[in-house]
C-alpha cells in the first residue's frame, strides 16, 4: 500500500502531449508542497516526458503504473 494520498485527479486520457504537463503544473499550482497529484494518461510518450519533467522541474514521481493502455503517475509538489 503506498503511504501517499491523493489531493487531485488530472485525467488526460486520450490528450497528447503537451496537455497531460500542461493540466499536471496547472493542478500542482494549486496545491500544496508535500501534496500529490494522480495524473492518467494514454500518451506512450509519457513515460518519458514525465521522467524527465520531474528532473527538471524538482517535483517527485513517486510512481508510475501503466495498466490496460493507461499510465498512472503519482507526483508529489516540491
Amino acid at each position: 500500500m503506498d503511504d501517499f494520498q491523493i489531493k487531485k485527479i488530472v485525467d488526460c486520457r486520450g490528450k497528447n502531449c503537451p496537455i497531460p504537463l500542461t493540466r499536471l503544473k496547472k493542478a500542482l499550482e494549486n496545491i500544496n508542497s508535500g501534496d500529490t497529484v494522480h495524473m492518467i494518461s494514454t500518451f506512450p510518450e509519457s513515460v518519458d516526458h514525465m521522467v524527465i519533467w520531474s528532473r527538471k522541474t524538482g517535483n517527485e514521481l513517486l510512481k508510475t503504473e501503466a495498466k490496460g493502455g493507461e499510465y498512472h503517475f503519482f507526483v508529489m509538489k516540491k
